[in-house]
């Protein structure tokens, strides 16, 4: 926190919760190799809009990984939210909060979740055609295009895939992309 940070740059001496990992207190003597196994390894979770519709506060349910909401999926919501039903009810909800949260910061850059985490709009690259690398046919094939993309620049950070769609799931684990259903209920 910046009070400590005036005072010393060593978290251990401040005592400061936000700066002293949970793993360093009362371990003064590990070495370096079993130091880094205990760091908790960041994770990208690219979400698919059936998983927003679903839970609209899911975002917070990923604690401090990154989540990648691919901007398909916000044009996707954007076709739900006019319905009536409890569908439409969680679309509309998911586009306040991500409205609030951009008042923190440019969406496209990232911001700082409440539970530690960050979530960024991810938007698919293109080819040096100006083709979308993986189909652009369907929503799901952009949505893995985008998940080989963080996968492909961000090798040492698993990259994970998370929707309620068996096929969507298969179509990323046929590309090489670790993909899970979305299971808190």
């Amino acid at each position: 926190c910046s009070a400590c940070c005036r005072i010393s740059f060593s978290p251990v001496i401040t005592n400061c919760p936000r700066r002293t990992p949970i793993w360093t207190i009362g371990l003064p003597n590990f070495q370096k190799s079993n130091w880094n196994q205990l760091k908790t390894r960041v994770k990208n979770y690219v979400l698919d809009t059936n998983i927003l519709i679903h839970d609209p506060n899911s975002v917070l349910n990923f604690k401090d990984n990154n989540v990648l909401i691919p901007i398909d999926v916000i044009e996707e919501l954007d076709r739900f939210k006019r319905e009536s039903n409890e569908l439409g009810s969680n679309a509309r909800q998911f586009s306040r909060t991500l409205d609030k949260l951009r008042a923190t910061g440019k969406l496209n850059k990232g911001v700082r979740l409440e539970n530690g985490g960050f979530l960024r709009i991810i938007f698919p690259e293109k080819n040096e055609n100006g083709q979308l690398v993986l189909g652009n046919k369907t929503v799901d094939s952009r949505i893995v295009s985008m998940g080989l993309e963080i996968q492909k620049a961000q090798p040492k950070i698993p990259t994970i895939i998370v929707s309620k769609d068996i096929n969507l799931r298969l179509k990323a684990d046929a590309f090489g992309i670790d993909a899970e259903d979305y299971e808190t209920d």
